[in-house]
C-alpha cells in the first residue's frame, strides 16, 4: 500500500552547500552547528520533554497490544524509562524513597499518616541483613526509608534481581524473630522505572489539580505498583465503573449509598488520569520512533534542491504564481508543463479556502518512488514534497498522481506551523489519538505497521482530510470521498472523534467553513 508519509528530523550534511533563501552560500562551522540544530529541532525537543519528564536519554521501541490492561500499560512504560536512562546513585535514593511509599500504602496510615520522606543506601556496619539474612544476594542493595514522623521501627527496601524483587513488590515484610524493622523486595528496574513515573504522575496531579482527591490517585498508584494486582482477576480494578451523571439517576436502577457513588466516580476521573498520562507518553515515544525511522530513510535527500535544472523548467518555477503563498517551488524536469499549470490553477484555488502557518512552506514536485509514497511533509524544513506522477510511472495525470495526497500533507504543515507547538501532541488532540490507537488495535482490520497509523500527527493529518471533505471542498487535491467511507485507516476515527476534531478544527482554523461559503455564495 502506497502511504502518506511525513518527514521529521532530516539531518544536515555539512560538508555540503545549503541553499537559504534561495541562495547557495558556504556556511562557516559555526553556522553548520547552528543550521543543525534547527533541523533536528522537532526530535530534540520530543526528547527534551522525556528528559525533563522521566530523566531518560535515549529512545527505544515501545509497543502497544490489544489485550493491554492499564496494569500493563503502565508496567511496560516504567520499564522503558529504565531502559533508556544512564541513572546514578542520587537517582536511585529518590526512587527508593517514592517506592518506599508505595510499598508501605495503608501501612503507613496506621501510623499517623506516616510518609516516606527520604532513602539513604545502608553501609555494611549497619545492615541489619547481614545478621538476620544467612544467605546476601550477589548485586542486592539496600535502602533506609526515614519517613516523615520519628518511629521506632526502622523501614527498609531491598532492592534485587532475584524472583522475590517481583513476586513480593508492594508487600511488608518482616521477621519474627526480629521485631526491630520491617522492609520491602524490589527489582531494580521497578525501583527507577516505576519511581519515575510515579513521581511524573504526581507532579502532573499537583500542576493540573484534576477533580479527585490525592489519595484516590496514590491507592491505585498503590495497586498499579503491587505484584498481586498484575493477576487478570484483578483486572477490573483499573477500569471504570459506568455511573450516570447524577447520584438520583443512578438511585433508579441501584442501591448504593452517596458516599459509594462519589469514591467511584473519583476513582473513574484518577483511572482517566493515569490513563490519558500513560497514552501521552506513548505517543511522544511514537512519534520519536516513526521520526527517526522516516530520517534514516529518506537521507534528507527529497528536500534538497536538484542542482541540474533545465532552463525552461527554472523559468517555470521562478515565475509561477505559487511563490505568492510558498517560500520556494522546485519542479522536477519530467513535469509536464501543461499539467502544471492545471495543478499551479488547482492548488492557488484551494489556497483561498485554507489557512497558512507561522511560516510559508516551500513545494517541491518530486518523484517519490524510492519512498512508496505519494507526499511527504518535512517539519524540519517546512517542506511539502508531492509526487508528479500516477501510480503507474505513467504521465502526470492530476486525478491520479499524487496530487490528491495535497491535503493531507498540508494537515500536517498546518499540525506544525499553526502554532508554536505540535497541535497534535496537546491534550485536546490527544483525546482523539488515543481513542483513534484502541480503534485500530481492537479492530479486525489488519493494517501493516499500525504505530504509523497511531503516530500523533498522521492521526492529525487523516481528521483534516475528513474535516475538508465533510466540509464539501471540492477538488483534486482531496482523496474520493469512497475513500472516506471504505478504507480502514479512516474508518478508525469514529463519529464521536470526528465530531471532536471538528470542533478543534472550526475553532483553530475559523476561516475554512467562512471561505467555503463566500465560494458558495459566488456560485
Amino acid at each position: 500500500m502506497i502511504k502518506q508519509l511525513s518527514i521529521f528530523d532530516i539531518p544536515v550534511n555539512p560538508t555540503k552547500e545549503i541553499a537559504v533563501k534561495n541562495e547557495k552560500v558556504d556556511l562557516k562551522p559555526a553556522a553548520v552547528i547552528k543550521q543543525k540544530i534547527h533541523k533536528e529541532s522537532s526530535l530534540m525537543s520530543l526528547t527534551t520533554l522525556m528528559h525533563q519528564r522521566f530523566g531518560i536519554t535515549r529512545y527505544s521501541k515501545i509497543t502497544v497490544t490489544a489485550n493491554e490492561t492499564l496494569y500493563t500499560l503502565f508496567r511496560k512504560l516504567a520499564f522503558y524509562i529504565y531502559r533508556n536512562g544512564d541513572w546514578k546513585d542520587e537517582d536511585y535514593e529518590q526512587t527508593a524513597a517514592i517506592i518506599g511509599n508505595l510499598t508501605y500504602y495503608g501501612y503507613l496510615s496506621d501510623h499517623d499518616n506516616e510518609s516516606i520522606s527520604s532513602a539513604k543506601a545502608v553501609s555494611e556496619a549497619d545492615n541489619p541483613f547481614l545478621k538476620a539474612h544467612k544467605k546476601l544476594y550477589q548485586g542486592e542493595k539496600d535502602f533506609t526509608l526515614q519517613t516523615a514522623s520519628n518511629c521506632e521501627k526502622l523501614r527498609f527496601l531491598r532492592v534485587t534481581d532475584e524472583t522475590c524483587g517481583n513476586t513480593y513488590t508492594g508487600q511488608v515484610r518482616y521477621f519474627r524473630d526480629i521485631p526491630t524493622f520491617t522492609f520491602g523486595y524490589v527489582n531494580r528496574k521497578k525501583l527507577i522505572g516505576y519511581g519515575k513515573l510515579v513521581l511524573a504522575i504526581k507532579n502532573a496531579y499537583d500542576e493540573q489539580q484534576p477533580s479527585f482527591e490525592r489519595e484516590t490517585l496514590n491507592e491505585l498508584l498503590h495497586q498499579l505498583f503491587a505484584y498481586r494486582y498484575s493477576n487478570k482477576k484483578y483486572a477490573f480494578l483499573f477500569e471504570k465503573s459506568p455511573l450516570p451523571d447524577t447520584y438520583a439517576e443512578l438511585l433508579q436502577n441501584h442501591d448504593i449509598s452517596r458516599k459509594e457513588w462519589q469514591e467511584t466516580v473519583q476513582r473513574n476521573r484518577a483511572i482517566d488520569f493515569i490513563r490519558n498520562f500513560v497514552f501521552d507518553n506513548y505517543n511522544i515515544v511514537a512519534s520519536q520512533r516513526y521520526e527517526d525511522a522516516i530520517t534514516r530513510k529518506t537521507r534528507a535527500r527529497a528536500w534538497q534542491t536538484k542542482k541540474h535544472i533545465n532552463y525552461d523548467t527554472s523559468l517555470l518555477m521562478n515565475h509561477s504564481s505559487l511563490l505568492n503563498s510558498f517560500s520556494k517551488l522546485e519542479l522536477d524536469n519530467d513535469v509536464d508543463y501543461h499539467a502544471f499549470h492545471e495543478f499551479e490553477h488547482e492548488v492557488n484555488r484551494v489556497l483561498n479556502v485554507l489557512p497558512g502557518g507561522l511560516n510559508k512552506p516551500a513545494l517541491r514536485l518530486r518523484r517519490l518512488g524510492n519512498y512508496h509514497a505519494m507526499g511527504m511533509y518535512i517539519p524540519a524544513v517546512n517542506n511539502i514534497v508531492i509526487d508528479f506522477r500516477g501510480p503507474e510511472d505513467s504521465e502526470i495525470f492530476m486525478p491520479t498522481a499524487g496530487f490528491h495526497s495535497f491535503i493531507h500533507e498540508y494537515g500536517h504543515f498546518l499540525d506544525y506551523q499553526s502554532q508554536s507547538c505540535q497541535i497534535s501532541l496537546q491534550p485536546e488532540f490527544t483525546n482523539i489519538v488515543n481513542r483513534y490507537r484502541e480503534h485500530i488495535i481492537h479492530s479486525d482490520v489488519t493494517l501493516d505497521k499500525p504505530e504509523y497509523y497511531c503516530t500523533p500527527t498522521e492521526v492529525f493529518a487523516r481528521c483534516f482530510e475528513r474535516y475538508m471533505d465533510n466540509a464539501g471542498l471540492q477538488t483534486a487535491l482531496l482523496d474520493k470521498h469512497s475513500t472516506y467511507e471504505t478504507s480502514p485507516e479512516y474508518q478508525a476515527i469514529d463519529s464521536q472523534m470526528m465530531k471532536d476534531a471538528t470542533k478543534i478544527f472550526d475553532r483553530l482554523f475559523p476561516e475554512i467553513r467562512r471561505n467555503l461559503e463566500d465560494i458558495q455564495n459566488k456560485l
